[in-house]
């Protein structure tokens, strides 16, 4: 059967002493939740994103993981995890993966890692969570598809959807684009007053968590808020994706 994880992605991360802050904010993570990194890669980054369907391999070069597998999962580690810290330096990408969690509120969830990326000195303009399979959740965070069960490759009808959706899988922190409406929607004060124009006629309930050194407004949306929100910021050119090839089940 397939795993479920919770996943966290932040974009355009900064860190007050670079891959040391990151590095001491996962070892955090994981200490918080009482497991041991068994698992690693260094800066080569051999997380093996699983099946890509560019012909283009992804080489994470500066990049690194850190990783709980359990014993019997340690052959294949790629699918089989139970906690994931990711981070490629290069693309300024942090990816946190749970699937030993419990919690079904990501939002919660979210803002405990919030806090914890925070107090080591790293921050971000933009994050999301969502709940997904592991071998698609985790490659969709660095945008490349992974087959998987739940995401068979026919889902797409035809060569320009598989082209679309590759080109929703980065944040554009230039134009202020962001990537796709989740369940979990994160910005900084900056990149909020370019959406919050566009989403204050709907009933999307938006709050600030103050509460860390990095403040953030945290949007929580149903699927059928995400569908609607996702059409207003397609048609105001701040969304990436499109909304007629969604990336993901976001379960």
């Amino acid at each position: 059967m397939t795993k479920i994880a919770n996943f966290f992605v932040c974009h355009n991360v900064k860190a007050v002493l670079g891959v040391l802050s990151v590095r001491a904010a996962f070892v955090e993570l994981f200490t918080d939740r009482k497991f041991e990194i068994n698992m690693m890669s260094g800066r080569s980054g051999k997380i093996k994103a699983v099946k890509s369907i560019t012909s283009k391999q992804t080489s994470f070069e500066g990049s690194f993981s850190l990783l709980f597998v359990e014993p019997h999962h340690q052959e294949n580690p790629s699918e089989k995890w139970d906690f994931l810290c990711f981070h490629d330096d290069a693309e300024g990408t942090v990816c946190i993966g749970d699937a030993s969690s419990k919690d079904k509120d990501l939002a919660k969830w979210s803002a405990d890692i919030l806090k914890k990326l925070g107090r080591n000195g790293v921050a971000s303009d933009y994050a999301y969570a969502y709940r997904e399979t592991i071998p698609f959740g985790q490659a969709y965070s660095v945008g490349v598809f992974a087959e998987d069960d739940l995401h068979p490759i026919t889902d797409f009808a035809t060569a320009e959807e598989i082209s679309l959706w590759l080109k929703n899988g980065r944040f554009d922190a230039q134009h202020k684009k962001i990537r796709d409406v989740f369940r979990i929607n994160m910005f900084s004060d900056s990149l909020y007053k370019n959406i919050a124009e566009f989403c204050g006629n709907t009933s999307i309930y938006v709050t600030k968590s103050e509460d860390l050194i990095h403040p953030m407004h945290i949007m929580e949306c149903s699927l059928l808020e995400r569908n609607e929100v996702r059409m207003i910021l397609k048609s105001k050119g701040v969304l990436i994706a499109a909304p007629s090839v969604l990336p993901s089940s976001q379960i």
